[in-house]
C-alpha cells in the first residue's frame, strides 16, 4: 500500500552518503532530503567550499588561500601578520653575531656589517688574518681578531717551568725539570690548547663520533726524532682492527691506519723531516667507506693512500678515547699499531670533526704536561713615549710606534743570543731599530711611505698624513714645486717673497713642522717648529745671520690651525734685506727684518721635510730646537698659493698613517654609520633606515613624536617619544612647567635625562656650586649616578679637562682634571633619613672642596703643574646628551644618570662673588616636574605597566599584547612572542589559525627555511606560492619567449610582466596554464589578446614540454611542442610598455595580477622549469641568476641542471652539491666548454681560438692583427669583412655633434647579395636610435629609427651593388628627412616622420661595420631586417662632413678583419 515513508538517508542501496564533505543527511517527505552543512560548505549537497577569500582579507599584495571554513594569507616577502598587515623587521632577533644588522627593503632580508676581523653572512667567522702571510719566515703566525701574533717557538728541549698539571686515573711520578729564573712580564704568549709533552707525557680525551669522512688537524713542534702525536682506536674489548695513528719516526712524519680485519695496515710517509724545531700543521682526511686517507703537511706536500676496494658493512659510530702525545703505561693498543714512543715537544689538536675542545682542562686523563710558551711579537701599537734620536721627552706627548714584545728570558746557559733585528724582519724597505727597555731589547720597524703594519707588511692609502714622533715626509725642493706645469727645468721664475701656508692639528708642545736647508750644507735654511706650544720660525739668512720670530698664540689645542709663513732671502753683491713673517690661527702677523750688507750668493734649498728630518740629511748647525719629533697632522700645504698635496708630492717618508679624528677612533657610529669629526665637533652619517646621534635607531620616518622629540622604535610598528625639555606625554605634545627638575636616570634605550645650560661664566681658576637634591630611592639612585658635568666635548681621551659631581656607592663624589691628573674628593655616606640633601663643592686653582649636608668639609688637590680649567660652553645637570658614556673624558664616567630631583642650583666664579642661579636651561631631555608623574594621564590596557621616564612615558606590555597602550594582540609571528617563530633569518613568518608557516627566500628550503639549497633547475609549488623574478628587459616592440617546463598541476602562471604590479596593471604579458592548456594573454593598451594551445599538457610530471610564445607588434603566436596557433592580424596598438620584473612560475603578489591576465584566480605554477629564453637572451634559472624569489626548490635535488654541462655534455651527480660532466668527443673542461682542438692553441694574446675540426683550429684576429697566429700587424685602410666580422668605432666627438644633422659616407664593395654593412647606434635595446645600411638580394636597404620605430625599412630596388665594383655611398639625415647618394647621384629622398615627433639621431657615439660583437645575433639586434653580416670591403669612412677619414686603429675594436685590396 506504500504507506511507510522510508528514511532515504539510511537506504543502503546508495552505498554512500548523499551529502558531501561530512554533512548530515536529514530525511524529508518521500524521496526528499536535505543536507545540514558543516561550517565552510554550502549548496544543496554541501558540495561547494565557501571561499572565504572573496572578502579580500589579505593586505599588501598577499595571496589568499581558501581553507575549509577558514583562509590563510600568503604574504609577500617582507610582510607578516594574520592579514599581512605588518612590515617585518628581520633585524629584531639580532642575527649579526659580530656586527651590525641593517634591514633591507621588504622581501630582501637584512645585511650584516661586520666588526673588523669577522666575515660571513652573520659575521660568524673570524677571518684568518694569517692568510696574508704577514710574519717573517722565521716566525709562525697565530690568528687573532683583526690582528695576528708572530711566534718564534722555544726550541730548547728543556721545559721552561716545572710541571703544573698531572691528570691521571692512577698515579704517575712527576719528572723533575730544571727551574728557570722568573719570566719577565708580558714576554710570553701562553696558549692553553698548545700543550708541552716531555717524553713520558700524554693526555686522554673522550671519544669522537665518526662519519664516512673524518677530518683531523694537528699543529706540533719538536726536535725529537720519535714520538706519537695522536692515537685513537675502539678499545681492546671491541676488536683489534680499527685504529688511526699519527707519529714521527726517525724525524719523518708518518700516518698509519686500519679500518677492518680484511685489509692490512696502511702506512703513509711524508718524506719530510719535521724534527727541525719549526711549527708544522698537518691535516688528515680519513675515509671509512672505502678505507682511504689523504694527508696534507702545510707548506710541503700532499699524499694519498692506496685505493681500497673494501667497504664496511656497518659504519663504526664512535671511537674509544683519544690519546695525544703518547699512551699511559697500562693501556693496550692495537697490536698492528705498535711500536709507540711518547712525544717530546709542543702539540695542539686544532680540530677533529669540527670539535675543538682539546685543551688540558677538557682532558679526562693525563700526566706530566705543561703549557707551551712562545716569544711573542705583538701587533698592537704601543703608546709609550719613545725617542731614539733625542735625550729629552715631554710627558704630555705620545708616540704611536709599532713595537714587538721582548723575547723570553733565556735559560742559564743559552745556546746563542738571539739577534733582535734579523735580516728581512721589516718588509717593503722598512728599517729595523732596537729599542732598549729594562726587560731587554725590542725590535721596531720604521715603515716607508705607503706601508704600515708591525712589519711594514700592509699597503696604506693616506689621505691626511699623521706624524707619530718618528714620522717624516720628504718633498721636492721649493724651486721644483714653484715650476709652472709642464716645465721640466730646474729654475723657478723669480719671486721676491715666498709664502708658505699649512693647516696643522697637534697636541704637541715641541716638534719640527717644516724644515728646508740650502744644498751642500749652506748657511741658508728655514725651520718652522713648536716651542712650548708656540709656533716659531727661524730663517738662516747666510753666514751667522739668523732671524727668529714666534707667534703670539699657542696652537697645541688639537684643532685645525692655519699657519702662514712668508720669507725673503738677501741675494746680491751689495746685500739686501732678510725678512721672516709668521701668523697662526688668523692672528696678528709677527714680522722681523734685517739688512744684510754682506755679499750673499743665491743658494738653492734642498728637499722640504715635514714632521721631522730624514736621517740622511744633516740639519743646519745641529740645532736641537724643535728637535723633539712632531706629533699631529698636516692637512693643507701651499707654496705661493699653489696647492701641494703632501702625500702625492712626497719623494719618500717614514711611519706615515692616516689622521684619525679623536672621537671617531672610538668608532661610535653604529649600523654602518660613518663618523665625521674634528676636534670641535663630530657626527654620524647614517645609512638608509637608520637615524639617531649614533645611527643606533631604526628609521622613524613616520614618527608621531612632536616638538622635536627623539623617536625610538620600540618594535617594527611602535615608537617611544623621548620628550624635549618643557614637554611631556606619549607624543610629547603636552607642555609642562618645571620649577624643580626631576631626572629618571638612564632609560631602557640607553638615554639619560638631563638639562643643559649654555651661558655659563668661565670656571677656569675658581668655581663654587651649591645645590639641593632628593633621591628617587636608596638603591639604584645612589649606585653610580652622574649629577653635574662640564668638560671637553665627547672626546673620550685621557687628560681632557672636566669637572663632575656624582653619587657612587652612597657617597657624593667631586672630581676635576686640569689636564695633568685627576683630583677626587669623596664625602661620607649619605644619611637616607634626610629627605632633602644639600651639597656645596668648588675649586680654587689646584685645590678642591666638597661639603654634603652636615658632614665636615673635605678637600683634595690636583696633581701636576697646571692650575687652570679649560673654557666650557655647556654645563649638564642630571645626565649628559651623549649616547655612549665612553665618549666622556676618562675619570668622569658614571654608569647612570641621576634618579631624583635637583634644584636650587647656584654658582659663583669668584671667592668674593655672589651665588647666582643658572637660569633657564638651553635644552634637555626627559625631564619632569618633581612630585608629578606623567603616568597619571596614561592608562595602559590589559595589565600593561606605565613606565615613567621623567617627562617621557610609555606602556610596557605583558606577553600577548602590544601597541602604544597594550591594546593590540600579539601575533604568533612577532619576535616578541614566546616562543618566538623559528623561521630562519630572512624568511617570512606567516600566521595560521593553528600556528604559522615560513616562506623561504631564494636559496633556502626546509620547514623553517633553515637549509641552504643550490638551484640548478627550479621546482615551483602553487601550495607554497612559489615565484622567481628577473630584471626587466626591453620587450616593447617584440616579445618572444621560449620555455621548457614539466607540470604537476594543470593550472599556474609560467611567466608574467606588467606596466604596474597591481590589479590596474596597464599593459601586461602573461603566459600560464589553465585546465591543462597553455594560454597567452597580453594587453597593449587596447584590450586583451588571448591565444590558447590546441593540445593539453601532461600534468603528471612525465613530459618536458616546450612552448614558444609571444607577439611582434600586435600579432601574437603560441606554439606548444611545435604545434602553432596564431592570431589574426588586427589593427591597433603595437607596443608593450612594462616596468616590473619578469616573474617566473608565479608572482610575488598574486593579488596584484589583473583578472584579465588569467582565466581563473591566479595561482603559482607547480612543476619544474629548465630553460627560459626571452628575446634570444637566456635567463639563468638558478638562485644566483634570479634577483628574487620565494619557496623555490631544486627539481631533482642534485647539482645537475639542464645546461650545467655545455655542448651536449652529460651531467652525472656525484653528491648533493657536486657533479661531473661526461663530455662529447670534441669538448673538454669541467663543464665541457673548452674545445679539444683549442686546448693548447698558439693564438696570440687578444685573439680567439675557433675550432675547425677535432684536431685543428684557426685564430680569429682582433682589429689591426693578421697571420695564422695573429702575430703580424694589419692595415685598416681597407676593411675586408667576411660575414662573421665586425668593427665597432667609438666617436669621441659625439657630445659635440649636431644630432639633428647626421652625415656619413664611405666606399663599399660587395662580395655577396645580403648582409648588414653599417649600423649607426648603440645596438643594445630595441628602442635605441639607429641608422642602418645593408643589402637585401643585392638591393640597398636603409632603416632609420629616431624613436618609436615609426618608419619602415626602405629598400631601393632600383639600386644594385654588384660586379665586385667599388661604390661611393653617402647618407645625410636632417631632422626627419633622409637623403641617399650613390656615386654622387641621389637615390633616395624621404621624410621618415612627417609629423616630426622625433628629430635627432641619438646614436650614442657608436658605429658598427659588417656586424656586431660575436655573441650578438644580427637578426635579433636588427629585428629581422638583416639576417647575416656583410661580406665585402669598406674604406674611406667620413663622419659629419669631416675632411679626414676615420682612423680605425684608434678608438675601435673588432675581429676577423682582413686587409682589403683596391
Amino acid at each position: 500500500m506504500c504507506e511507510n515513508d522510508v528514511d532515504i538517508c539510511k537506504d543502503t542501496a546508495f552505498n554512500a552518503s548523499l551529502c558531501f564533505n561530512g554533512a548530515t543527511c536529514l530525511d524529508g517527505e518521500g524521496a526528499n532530503f536535505t543536507c545540514s552543512c558543516p561550517a565552510g560548505f554550502m549548496g544543496d549537497f554541501c558540495e561547494v567550499d565557501v571561499n572565504e577569500c572573496c572578502s579580500a582579507p589579505c593586505h599588501n599584495g598577499a595571496v589568499c588561500q581558501d581553507l575549509i571554513n577558514s583562509y590563510v594569507c600568503h604574504c609577500r616577502s617582507g610582510w607578516t601578520g594574520l592579514h599581512c598587515e605588518d612590515d617585518i623587521n628581520e633585524c629584531l632577533p639580532q642575527p649579526c653575531i659580530q656586527g651590525i644588522c641593517i634591514q633591507n627593503d621588504p622581501g630582501y632580508g637584512y645585511t650584516c656589517f661586520c666588526r673588523p676581523g669577522f666575515v660571513g653572512k652573520n659575521c660568524e667567522y673570524n677571518y684568518d688574518d694569517c692568510l696574508l702571510n704577514p710574519c717573517p719566515e722565521a716566525l709562525s703566525c697565530v690568528d687573532g681578531i683583526n690582528k695576528v701574533s708572530c711566534l718564534s717557538p722555544v726550541t730548547d728541549p728543556v721545559p721552561l717551568v716545572t710541571v703544573v698539571k698531572n691528570i691521571t686515573r692512577g698515579y704517575t711520578s712527576k719528572v723533575e725539570t730544571p727551574t728557570l729564573s722568573p719570566v719577565p712580564k708580558a714576554d710570553l704568549s701562553i696558549d692553553k690548547s698548545y700543550i708541552q709533552y716531555f717524553g713520558n707525557s700524554y693526555l686522554e680525551f673522550k671519544g669522537i663520533d665518526l662519519g664516512a669522512l673524518n677530518n683531523i688537524t694537528v699543529s706540533f713542534q719538536t726536535t725529537a726524532a720519535q714520538g706519537t702525536l695522536l692515537y685513537v682506536d675502539q678499545g681492546p674489548v671491541n676488536g683489534d682492527f680499527f685504529f688511526m695513528k699519527l707519529f714521527i719516526q726517525e724525524g719523518i712524519l708518518q700516518y698509519a691506519f686500519c679500518c677492518n680485519e680484511e685489509e692490512e695496515v696502511k702506512r703513509m710517509s711524508t718524506l719530510t723531516q719535521v724534527d727541525d724545531g719549526a711549527i708544522h700543521i698537518v691535516h688528515i682526511r680519513q675515509h671509512l667507506t672505502p678505507c682511504e686517507a689523504e694527508l696534507i703537511l702545510s707548506g710541503y706536500e700532499q699524499i694519498k693512500s692506496a685505493a681500497s676496494n673494501y667497504w664496511l658493512g656497518h659504519m663504526i659510530q664512535k671511537t674509544n678515547n683519544v690519546f695525544t702525545g703518547g699512551l699511559p703505561q697500562n693501556y693496550l693498543p692495537s697490536q698492528k699499531a705498535k711500536p709507540f714512543y711518547n712525544f717530546t715537544g709542543c702539540l695542539e689538536v686544532i680540530e677533529i670533526n669540527r670539535m675543538r675542545n682539546f685543551d688540558a682542562s677538557e682532558a679526562v686523563g693525563g700526566s706530566n704536561i705543561d703549557q707551551c710558551r712562545f716569544f711573542l711579537f705583538a701587533t698592537e701599537a704601543s703608546t709609550e713615549s719613545v725617542s731614539t734620536l733625542t735625550s729629552q721627552s715631554a710627558p704630555s706627548d705620545t708616540m704611536n710606534t709599532t713595537m714587538m714584545a721582548a723575547p723570553t728570558q733565556a735559560p742559564e746557559q743559552p745556546l746563542h743570543e738571539p739577534q733582535i733585528c734579523r735580516e728581512g724582519l721589516c718588509r717593503n724597505g722598512g728599517s729595523c731599530h732596537q729599542l732598549q727597555l729594562p726587560e731587554g731589547a725590542l725590535p721596531i720597524c720604521h715603515c716607508q711611505l705607503h706601508f704600515t703594519g708591525t712589519f711594514c707588511e700592509k699597503d696604506s692609502t693616506v689621505y691626511i698624513p699623521s706624524f707619530d714622533g718618528t714620522s717624516y715626509l720628504e718633498l721636492q725642493p721649493l724651486a721644483f714645486l714653484l715650476l709652472p706645469s709642464g716645465d721640466s727645468s730646474n729654475h723657478a721664475s723669480a719671486v721676491k717673497d715666498t709664502t708658505l701656508y699649512l693647516t696643522v692639528k697637534t697636541k704637541s708642545t715641541q716638534g719640527t713642522i717644516l724644515f728646508t736647508q740650502e744644498q751642500n750644507l749652506g748657511d741658508q735654511f728655514l725651520h718652522v717648529f713648536l716651542e712650548d706650544g708656540n709656533l716659531v720660525a727661524e730663517l738662516g739668512c747666510g753666514g751667522s745671520h739668523v732671524l727668529n720670530v714666534a707667534s703670539a698664540q699657542t696652537i697645541n689645542n688639537n684643532r685645525w690651525t692655519p699657519i702662514t709663513v712668508r720669507y725673503r732671502l738677501p741675494v746680491g753683491k751689495q746685500g739686501r734685506s732678510c725678512m721672516i713673517e709668521i701668523a697662526a690661527d688668523n692672528g696678528t702677523t709677527q714680522h722681523l727684518e734685517e739688512l744684510v750688507s754682506l755679499s750673499v750668493s743665491e743658494g738653492r734649498f734642498g728637499p722640504i721635510f715635514l714632521g721631522d728630518v730624514s736621517s740622511h740629511w744633516e740639519r743646519h748647525d745641529g740645532s736641537s730646537k724643535g728637535g723633539k719629533r712632531f706629533i699631529g697632522c698636516i692637512r693643507e700645504f701651499q707654496v705661493n698659493s699653489k696647492d701641494v698635496d703632501p702625500v702625492s708630492k712626497a719623494i719618500r717618508g717614514r711611519n706615515i698613517k692616516n689622521c684619525d679624528p679623536p672621537v671617531c677612533q672610538h668608532l661610535p657610529c653604529r649600523n654602518g654609520g660613518t663618523c665625521v669629526s674634528d676636534a670641535e665637533d663630530w657626527f654620524c652619517e647614517c645609512p638608509p633606515l637608520y637615524t639617531g646621534r649614533l645611527c643606533q635607531l631604526s628609521s622613524c620616518e613616520r614618527s608621531p613624536c612632536s616638538h622635536g622629540a627623539t623617536c625610538i622604535p620600540k618594535s617594527p610598528l611602535e615608537a617611544v617619544c623621548l620628550c624635549p625639555y618643557g614637554r611631556e606625554g606619549l607624543l610629547c605634545d603636552q607642555p609642562i612647567n618645571i620649577s624643580r627638575a626631576r631626572f629618571s636616570g638612564s632609560d631602557e634605550f640607553g638615554y639619560t635625562s638631563f638639562v643643559a645650560h649654555s651661558s655659563i661664566p668661565s670656571l677656569s681658576f675658581f668655581y663654587e656650586f651649591q645645590l639641593k637634591f632628593t633621591l628617587a630611592n636608596n638603591s639604584s639612585a645612589v649606585r653610580d649616578n652622574l649629577m653635574l658635568f662640564a668638560g671637553q666635548k665627547g672626546q673620550g681621551n685621557n687628560g681632557d679637562d672636566f669637572l663632575i659631581l656624582g653619587v657612587r656607592s652612597g657617597r657624593i663624589m667631586h672630581r676635576f682634571n686640569l689636564g695633568s691628573g685627576i683630583a677626587t674628593i669623596v664625602s661620607d655616606r649619605l644619611n637616607y633619613s634626610l629627605n632633602v640633601h644639600t651639597v656645596t663643592f668648588g675649586r680654587s686653582k689646584k685645590i678642591g672642596w666638597l661639603k654634603v649636608d652636615g658632614q665636615r668639609n673635605r678637600a683634595g688637590f690636583s696633581p701636576g703643574p697646571l692650575v687652570g680649567l679649560s673654557v666650557f660652553n655647556q654645563l649638564f645637570v642630571g645626565g649628559y646628551n651623549e649616547y655612549t658614556p665612553e665618549l666622556l673624558p676618562l675619570g668622569s664616567r658614571f654608569r647612570d644618570g641621576f634618579q631624583g630631583c635637583i634644584f636650587d642650583v647656584q654658582l659663583r666664579t669668584r671667592r668674593d662673588g655672589k651665588f647666582q642661579d643658572l637660569g633657564k636651561p638651553a635644552f634637555g631631555r626627559s625631564v619632569g616636574q618633581c612630585g608629578v608623574s606623567p603616568c597619571l594621564h596614561v592608562h595602559c590596557s590589559n595589565g600593561g605597566t606605565c613606565v615613567d621616564s621623567g617627562s617621557s612615558v610609555y606602556c610596557q606590555c605583558p606577553f600577548g599584547w602590544k601597541g602604544a597602550l597594550c591594546s593590540e594582540t600579539m601575533s604568533v609571528c612577532d619576535f616578541e612572542h614566546n616562543p618566538p617563530p623559528l623561521c630562519a633569518h630572512g624568511s617570512t613568518c606567516i600566521p595560521l589559525p593553528n600556528g604559522y608557516t615560513c616562506q623561504c627566500p631564494l636559496g633556502t628550503a626546509g620547514l623553517h627555511c633553515q637549509k641552504a639549497v643550490s638551484i640548478s633547475d627550479p621546482f615551483f609549488s602553487s601550495n607554497q606560492s612559489s615565484w622567481m623574478s628577473f630584471p626587466a628587459m626591453s620587450v616593447r616592440h617584440r616579445t618572444v619567449v621560449q620555455l621548457q617546463f614539466q607540470p604537476l598541476s594543470p593550472d599556474g602562471i609560467l611567466l608574467y610582466t606588467a606596466q604596474h604590479l597591481s590589479t590596474r596593471a596597464g599593459d601586461f604579458f602573461c603566459l600560464s596554464l589553465r585546465s591543462g592548456f597553455v594560454q597567452l594573454r597580453y594587453n597593449l593598451g587596447d584590450g586583451t589578446h588571448i591565444l590558447q594551445s590546441a593540445e593539453k599538457v601532461d600534468s603528471r610530471g612525465r613530459t618536458w614540454h616546450t612552448v614558444k610564445a609571444g607577439r611582434i607588434g600586435n600579432e601574437g603566436f603560441l606554439s606548444l611542442d611545435d604545434i602553432e596557433v596564431r592570431e589574426n592580424i588586427t589593427k591597433g596598438m603595437t607596443t608593450l610598455d612594462v616596468t616590473t620584473d619578469i616573474f617566473v612560475g608565479g608572482v610575488s603578489s598574486l593579488t596584484s595580477v589583473p583578472p584579465e591576465a588569467t582565466e581563473a584566480h591566479p595561482v603559482s605554477f607547480t612543476g619544474g622549469l629548465r630553460e627560459l629564453i626571452v628575446n634570444e637572451q637566456e635567463l639563468e634559472l638558478t638562485d644566483v641568476g634570479a634577483v628574487g624569489g620565494a619557496n623555490i626548490g631544486d627539481w631533482d635535488g642534485t647539482a645537475c641542471g639542464y645546461k650545467v654541462c655545455q655542448n651536449g655534455g652529460q651531467c652525472k651527480a656525484t653528491g648533493v652539491d657536486s657533479f661531473i660532466c661526461i663530455c662529447p668527443t670534441l669538448w673538454t673542461g669541467p663543464v665541457c666548454n673548452q674545445s679539444v682542438s683549442c686546448a693548447n692553441h698558439t693564438c696570440s694574446p687578444g685573439s680567439i681560438c675557433a675550432p675547425s675540426t677535432a684536431i685543428s683550429y684557426r685564430c680569429m684576429c682582433p682589429l689591426g692583427r693578421r697571420g695564422t697566429h695573429c702575430d703580424a700587424k694589419a692595415s685598416t685602410d681597407i676593411l675586408k669583412l667576411v660575414g662573421n666580422s665586425y668593427v665597432k668605432y667609438k666617436d669621441l666627438r659625439f657630445t659635440s655633434r649636431s644630432l639633428k644633422h647626421t652625415q656619413v659616407s664611405f666606399s663599399v664593395r660587395a662580395d655577396s647579395s645580403d648582409g648588414l654593412i653599417m649600423w649607426m647606434g648603440k645596438a643594445e635595446h630595441e628602442d635605441d636610435d639607429y641608422l642602418a645600411v645593408g643589402l637585401q638580394r643585392g638591393h640597398l636597404k636603409i632603416a632609420v629609427n629616431l624613436g618609436e620605430r615609426l618608419s619602415l625599412p626602405l629598400t631601393l630596388k632600383s639600386v644594385s651593388l654588384c660586379c665586385n665594383k667599388w661604390y661611393n655611398l653617402s647618407l645625410a639625415l636632417n631632422n626627419t628627412i633622409i637623403r641617399v647618394f650613390l656615386d654622387g647621384e641621389r637615390m633616395l629622398l624621404e621624410d621618415v616622420d612627417p609629423f616630426e615627433r622625433y628629430l635627432a639621431l641619438n646614436y650614442g657615439g657608436l658605429l658598427y661595420f659588417g656586424g656586431f660583437e660575436l655573441y650578438k645575433n644580427i637578426s635579433a639586434v636588427t629585428f629581422g631586417m638583416f639576417s647575416k653580416g656583410f661580406e665585402g670591403s669598406v674604406r674611406n669612412v667620413y663622419l659629419f662632413g669631416e675632411t679626414r677619414p676615420v682612423d680605425f686603429l684608434k678608438n675601435s675594436e673588432g675581429f676577423n678583419i682582413y686587409e682589403g685590396t683596391v
